[in-house]
């Protein structure tokens, strides 16, 4: 079987397809990768157990998309460049099956004539269908652009698999075509690192992402601001891509905070084993929109006391459903606060959420579902 994700930067799909290729594996698939550049030929789990072919021979194209100068919308573009080249590889491995998580249209486009059986996973909530993206000119533009571009070609796809109940729902009554909900296999089940959290010592509250409005980090900062008024020892400890002089442009009247009271890491695969060995996390969430959101749920299966701080997040639903804790205004006092995180911290909420939400995505239960529903 093929499998294709084309990707830059640092995203939660690379774990989740480093799995489905485990997965894969196991059903008894010889699981190769293509790869549009050199995007898994550096990722080592992939490089070393399995085979991989590359769209890309010159070292200077290898390059497209290291930087995010164009929004990494060459890279997008470049795939397009390749198609015939793809479409070359589909016809020489005469795959049983072939899987997109990423860059799917053009993997459908390639696979026209040779018409083998396709699985599209979907990666996220689709833009053109999210009622809270910022909208402009040119994104209402390149939102019927992509409309049109998944009408003609996710259509021809065999499978669609989707994240959560909400995409499959809406996205399969965008296509007018069966969807499912396949969770990402995110975490082995004999994983059982879970955090130590110490109501009596400093709150080390946590933020996961990118600087971005989906994040939300103003409403992370405002919470934060006002929280250290009754917890003045506390720190946010930021991790991901994002720095501290990007923030400082974008929200100058926090820079006293960001430059005093906030912690910046750049991204690290195993940035958790250094949370819950190192901190005493209080993980915060503001996200616009999420799709449930890996970081979210890698926290919840650590059993880390989670905040969701946006109530017009409508992803929350997905979380409160089961009993996670929202705080979305921006009230604070002392009592407030220590209800709160209390209520968060409750050892019987942490193992449910870890229990009843976060082992949806365990690669067990992801085998289960694929063997039984597509009888791979």
């Amino acid at each position: 079987m093929l499998m294709w994700s084309p990707f830059r930067g640092n995203i939660g799909t690379v774990a989740a397809v480093k799995n489905y290729a485990k997965i894969y594996s196991e059903l008894g698939y010889d699981v190769v990768f293509i790869e549009l550049c050199d995007e898994w030929s550096t990722v080592e789990a992939i490089s070393k157990s399995y085979r991989i072919v590359s769209l890309t021979r010159f070292k200077v194209f290898k390059n497209i998309g290291k930087t995010n100068f164009l929004r990494r919308r060459d890279y997008f573009i470049y795939q397009f460049f390749r198609l015939r080249k793809l479409s070359k590889i589909f016809d020489e491995e005469q795959p049983d099956l072939i899987i997109s998580f990423l860059g799917i249209a053009p993997a459908v486009i390639a696979n026209y004539f040779q018409n083998a059986k396709h699985f599209g996973s979907i990666q996220g909530f689709p833009r053109f269908l999210n009622r809270q993206a910022p909208s402009n000119l040119y994104y209402k533009l390149e939102d019927q652009v992509r409309k049109c571009v998944w009408k003609l070609t996710y259509n021809r796809l065999d499978k669609i698999l989707c994240m959560t109940p909400k995409t499959a729902r809406e996205l399969g009554s965008f296509l007018n075509k069966d969807t499912a909900f396949i969770p990402n296999p995110l975490f082995l089940e004999n994983n059982n690192l879970s955090a130590r959290f110490d109501s009596s010592k400093t709150f080390d509250f946590i933020f996961i992402g990118r600087n971005s409005y989906q994040k939300r980090v103003d409403i992370i900062l405002s919470n934060f601001s006002k929280i250290l008024a009754y917890r003045p020892e506390s720190r946010l400890h930021f991790f991901g891509d994002i720095v501290s002089s990007d923030l400082i442009l974008e929200f100058p009247d926090y820079e006293a905070i960001i430059r005093e009271k906030c912690v910046f890491y750049e991204y690290s695969e195993t940035f958790w084993s250094n949370v819950l060995e190192e901190l005493n996390p209080v993980h915060l969430v503001a996200s616009q929109w999420e799709d449930p959101g890996h970081a979210i749920l890698e926290g919840l299966w650590y059993r880390v006391p989670t905040l969701f701080l946006n109530s017009e997040g409508d992803y929350t639903n997905f979380y409160l459903q089961y009993g996670a804790v929202l705080h979305g205004d921006l009230k604070w006092d002392n009592e407030i606060l220590k209800n709160v995180i209390c209520r968060a911290a409750d050892e019987k909420l942490r193992l449910h959420l870890k229990d009843e939400v976060a082992s949806q995505f365990t690669v067990q239960n992801v085998k289960l579902k694929l063997g039984e529903l597509y009888y791979v």
